[in-house]
């Protein structure tokens, strides 16, 4: 797999063409702009960036004012290879919250482990009810702390309104849920994109992970992609490179939120 292809292509079809039903998409001045609704506070972001260096500050400052019309915060999402190269310091001195690194790699799906072909041997199921979005947001939350309310309403309107673009997975231990991962499939690309994939601590080292990540890359396959990402802290890097992944690239997450 040539890394440089396969990174311009996922620049094209993942950042710059991809849609995102729900929320409105521009293109203008260096960037690749998502805004959601009021009550869709994910939906604000900047997913691509490539301007000049004399214009950075300018075009950030923008931006900034996009959204603060809106009194909406909003995520840049700054990746290695974007330019200007100091893009993401430039952020911070304007008042950006760096929110950390995450990896970004990519599985061509004729690449993978042969494990990822075999059918689960755990219960898992796919979600097709929102009433059972809670119970995955329960179960987030205890793994990582965080409210996921807005992830509900997400999934949520994904189940009602374009059940073709995400599927949910869950895996159960008994009647208790273990481990919940889901994946997007975007129109007219070649990359679907795992999200999720997580697994309570008490059930680890068991194949949960392994069962959810085998049931999406299946359906992957069904549906006519031919190549998969993920995008978790670096610490994931040496699990997801056991099933065939390969790095890509970084991308640094930069929040800005209006004041009071």
């Amino acid at each position: 797999m040539d890394r440089s292809v396969i990174l311009a292509l996922y620049d094209r079809e993942q950042r710059i063409d991809i849609e995102y039903p729900g929320l409105t998409k521009e293109i203008g001045g260096g960037v690749v702009r998502f805004t959601g609704s009021p009550n869709h506070e994910s939906g604000n972001f900047i997913l691509y960036s490539r301007f000049a260096d004399e214009n950075a500050d300018s075009v950030i400052s923008e931006q900034i004012s996009h959204f603060r019309a809106q009194q909406q915060p909003f995520e840049w999402k700054v990746y290695e290879h974007d330019s200007p190269p100091d893009l993401r310091a430039r952020l911070v001195i304007q008042g950006f919250k760096p929110r950390g690194r995450d990896i970004v790699m990519v599985l061509n799906v004729r690449d993978a482990q042969p494990r990822l072909l075999r059918p689960p041997h755990l219960d898992v199921q796919r979600l097709t009810d929102a009433a059972q979005l809670q119970e995955l947001t329960s179960l987030l939350y205890r793994v990582y702390g965080v409210d996921f309310n807005y992830l509900e309403r997400l999934l949520g309107d994904d189940l009602r309104d374009r059940p073709y673009f995400s599927s949910i997975y869950t895996a159960y231990v008994g009647h208790e849920l273990a481990g919940v991962g889901w994946i997007q499939f975007p129109a007219r690309s070649q990359f679907a994109s795992l999200w999720g994939g997580t697994v309570l601590p008490a059930y680890r080292g068991r194949g949960i992970y392994r069962a959810l990540l085998a049931v999406r890359h299946q359906e992957a396959i069904r549906r006519g992609y031919s190549l998969i990402t993920i995008e978790a802290p670096k610490s994931c890097r040496g699990l997801a490179e056991k099933f065939g992944f390969q790095m890509l690239t970084y991308s640094h997450s930069c929040l800005w939120q209006p004041r009071g």
